[in-house]
C-alpha cells in the first residue's frame, strides 16, 4: 500500500510515502478483559456479532513533504467489495527522535521465564529482557532491567561494561540509564551493600557513552526513619557518582499527609542531595496545583520533579489501567507536563501472569497495572506485541514534545493555552475532552507556531 500525496501537477508527479511506513494491526481479545493487544495482520476477519477494531499506523519519514496524503483500505468478501478511504495530513513540524523529557520503565525478569518457557536465571532470560528493552525504546521509553528481587535494578540485563550492553548504550534514544547499586537484596538501604569496583566499572561505561545515570534505591518511603536511611545511601552515591541522580518515589507527604505542608517536608528532608523527586499522581488527590507548588520548591541545578502512576489514580484521572478510555491513557503525559514534571516513571512493562484465558496483572493489582507489552506466541505471532494503552501513551508523549517546542519558542503560557483546548484537570479528563478533532487542531496550531 502506498500513501499518495495530492499535488497540483499531473498524475506522473504524485508523491508517495513508502509502503513500509504503514502497518496494520487488529485489536485482539485478551481473555475476559476485552480488546487490548495489537496483532499485526495482512487481512482482517470481519464478524457479524461485534465490531472489529483495527489500528492503521504510519511512521512518517523525516524527509516527507508536508501535505495531505490519501490511500484506501480494500475490503473483499464472497459477495462484496468496498474501499475505506484514509487521509493523512503531514504537518511542517517534527517530533524529535530522542525524547526531550525521559520516561523510564522496568522490564521485570521474574515473569519472563514462565511466560516464555525459559529456565529462570538462564542466558535466554537476559536475552529476552534485552528484546523488551529494544522494543520499548521505539515507544519513547528508557527501559531498565530488574532482577533478583525488588529494587535490584540492573539497568541492562548484563553489566554496563559488558560487550553485550554496548548495543544498548549506542542507541541515542537511551538517554537515561539505571545504575546497579545493591549486591544483596536482603540488605536494602545499607550504605555498605555495594561493590565499589563493580560500581566504578559500570559508571565508566555509562559516562563513556554520554548517558545520564540514575540510582533507584528505595520505593514509596513514608517515614522520617526511611528518609534517614535513604540519605545514608545517597551520601555514598554522591561520593562515588556526583554526576548522577538518585530517584526516590513518593505517594504521600511526610507524616502521611496529602497536603502542601507534607510535600514541603519531603523536600526539606532531602535538601542538599542531587535527586529526582518522583511523585505518584495519587499523592495530589486530583489537585494539580499541589504538584506545581512542589515544583516551585526545586533547585533546578540539583533537583528534578517527575511523575508516576501505579495502581491509582482511578476514576476519570489519567492512568493506564484496563477499562479506561483512550483519552485517559493518552493524557498521562498531558497531566505530567501541565504539573511541570520533566520525567515519567512507569513501574513495570511486563509484570503479568497467564490466568483466566488471558494475560493479566498479578493478583492484588488493578488489571492492566504494571504491564504494557504482550508475549506474541499467546496470540499466534512471534515476538512482542504492544497494547492499545502503550500506543495511546506514546501518542500523549508525542503531543507533549510539541508543547515543549512551543513553550521554548513562545513561552509556557502560549503552550498551556494549546493544552487547555482539550485537557483542563485530572478529574475532567473524559468529560472536558471535546473529541479527536481538537487534537488535529492542536497539532495544526502547534505547527503554525513552530514555523
Amino acid at each position: 500500500m502506498n500513501l499518495w500525496k495530492d499535488r497540483r501537477v499531473d498524475s506522473l508527479h504524485r508523491v508517495v510515502l513508502p509502503r513500509e511506513a504503514g502497518s496494520f494491526r487488529t485489536v485482539g481479545l485478551n481473555g475476559t478483559v476485552g480488546g487490548d493487544v495489537l496483532i499485526p495482520v495482512d487481512r482482517v476477519l470481519l464478524r457479524d456479532d461485534r465490531p472489529t477494531d483495527n489500528y492503521f499506523t504510519v511512521k512518517v519519514p523525516e524527509s516527507a513533504v508536508p501535505g495531505l496524503y490519501r490511500t484506501a483500505l480494500t475490503l473483499t468478501g464472497d459477495d462484496f467489495a468496498a474501499e475505506i478511504p484514509i487521509e493523512l495530513e503531514v504537518l511542517d513540524a517534527a517530533v524529535p527522535r530522542v525524547p526531550t523529557y525521559p520516561s523510564v520503565v522496568t522490564v521485570t525478569s521474574i515473569p519472563l521465564a514462565p511466560l516464555w518457557w525459559l529456565e529462570p536465571g538462564s542466558p535466554e532470560v537476559a536475552d529476552k529482557v534485552a528484546e523488551y528493552i529494544r522494543f520499548l525504546l521505539d515507544y519513547r521509553f528508557c527501559p531498565y532491567a530488574e532482577g533478583g528481587g525488588p529494587m535490584m535494578m540492573t539497568g541492562s540485563p548484563w553489566p554496563w561494561y559488558d560487550e553485550r550492553s554496548r548495543e544498548l548504550l549506542a542507541d541515542e534514544r537511551y538517554t537515561h540509564v539505571m545504575v546497579p547499586f545493591y549486591r544483596d537484596s536482603a540488605r536494602l538501604l545499607d550504605p555498605a551493600n555495594y561493590d565499589p569496583e563493580e560500581l566504578r566499572r559500570n559508571l565508566a561505561a555509562i559516562r563513556a557513552a554520554g548517558k545520564t545515570g540514575i540510582f533507584y534505591i528505595a520505593d514509596e518511603s513514608t517515614t522520617e526513619e526511611m528518609y534517614r536511611r535513604i540519605k545514608a545511601v545517597m551520601a555514598v552515591i554522591d561520593r562515588e557518582a556526583p554526576d548522577c541522580y538518585t530517584l526516590n518515589t513518593f505517594f504521600i507527604g511526610a507524616g502521611e499527609q496529602h497536603t502542601p505542608e507534607g510535600f514541603r517536608k519531603v523536600h526539606e528532608a532531602f535538601t542538599g542531595e542531587r535527586q529526582i523527586f518522583c511523585w505518584g499522581e495519587y499523592a495530589w488527590l486530583g489537585q494539580s496545583d499541589f504538584a506545581r507548588e512542589f515544583h516551585a520548591l526545586l533547585r533546578p541545578e540539583k533537583e528534578q520533579h517527575w511523575s508516576y502512576v501505579c495502581m491509582g489514580p482511578g476514576g476519570d484521572e489519567p492512568n493506564l489501567l484496563f477499562g479506561m478510555t483512550g483519552v485517559q491513557n493518552r493524557a498521562v503525559w498531558w497531566r505530567a507536563w501541565q504539573e511541570e514534571a520533566t520525567g515519567f516513571l512507569y513501574w513495570s512493562a511486563n509484570y503479568q501472569t497467564l490466568r483466566d484465558g488471558g494475560i493479566h496483572s498479578n493478583s492484588g493489582l488493578p488489571d492492566g497495572d504494571g504491564f504494557l507489552v504482550y508475549p506474541g506466541p499467546y496470540f499466534g505471532v512471534p515476538g512482542l506485541l504492544a497494547s492499545t494503552r502503550l500506543e495511546r501513551w506514546r501518542d500523549g508523549a508525542e503531543d507533549v514534545e510539541l508543547l515543549i517546542q512551543v513553550e521554548r519558542r513562545h513561552g509556557r503560557e502560549t503552550a498551556r493555552a494549546l493544552l487547555d483546548e482539550f485537557y483542563r484537570s485530572p478529574a475532567e479528563t473524559n468529560s472536558f475532552f471535546p473529541g479527536s478533532e481538537a487534537l488535529r487542531q492542536f497539532k495544526r496550531r502547534a505547527a503554525e507556531l513552530l514555523k
